[in-house]
């Protein structure tokens, strides 16, 4: 290979080492694996270079196959940002879950929390949406903004980590709120089934009374008729 050639192949592995293997370490810390479009991706690079080193009589294009070679390293950087923009967004999902669950954000700093990890979330999504968008005409701009992406979420979840404490604080605080609702409402049910039965007994009570007294009316009315019809048929 040609000095110029060289230093291309230097510049790539330059690429690789300061910023593939950090976005990589990341994917594998986070997601416990290493994905294998990445991999396919790093296998077909290396092939490339390796193409370069054959002996000359095979006449390879080195300029042609370290084209390639480049090729691979963007898409490995571009599919490591993808990789970590999913994760990132499954985590922060995650994260929002318990709200309303185990814990209200909404608590902490009196909203400001809540408000101020939407709106570094929307910040992470509107980089990640230009990046996808520009990819097909300018894969450089596409690349920083996907830098952005990362440098938005890490900013999020630093954040959300410095307020552990307050996090904490806010569960202990939900708890007891679901605790004394639960009591609430145990209570009002306790009181609603005495009243529910007071008034059923006393209703009753007061409906067997009412018949009672019906009766008695009918039956002095019965002995007066009685009464009046023998003292009739013995004035006849």
């Amino acid at each position: 290979m040609t000095d110029r050639e060289e230093e291309k192949l230097m510049e790539l592995y330059g690429v690789y080492n300061e910023t593939i293997k950090p976005l990589i370490a990341k994917i594998e810390a986070k997601s416990q694996k290493f994905p294998i479009e990445i991999f396919n991706e790093i296998r077909a690079f290396n092939d490339h270079v390796a193409r370069c080193y054959l002996p000359s009589e095979q006449k390879v294009n080195h300029e042609i196959e370290l084209q390639k070679a480049e090729a691979h390293i963007v898409r490995i950087t571009l599919d490591c940002y993808k990789f970590l923009n999913v994760i990132y967004f499954r985590e922060f999902k995650e994260f929002m879950r318990q709200d309303g669950g185990d814990v209200d954000y909404r608590n902490i700093e009196s909203g400001k929390f809540f408000k101020e990890i939407l709106s570094r979330k929307a910040e992470a999504v509107k980089y990640s949406e230009e990046a996808r968008i520009q990819e097909s005409t300018d894969k450089g701009k596409s690349l920083e903004n996907w830098q952005k992406m990362l440098v938005a979420y890490s900013s999020l979840f630093k954040y959300i980590g410095d307020n552990h404490d307050n996090i904490i604080w806010a569960k202990s605080k939900f708890k007891r709120e679901i605790k004394t609702e639960r009591r609430r409402q145990y209570l009002l049910l306790i009181i609603s089934i005495i009243l529910s039965w007071m008034l059923g007994h006393y209703s009753s009570s007061y409906i067997k009374s009412f018949f009672n007294k019906e009766n008695l009316n009918e039956r002095i009315k019965t002995e007066q008729v009685e009464t009046t019809n023998k003292l009739n048929n013995e004035h006849n």
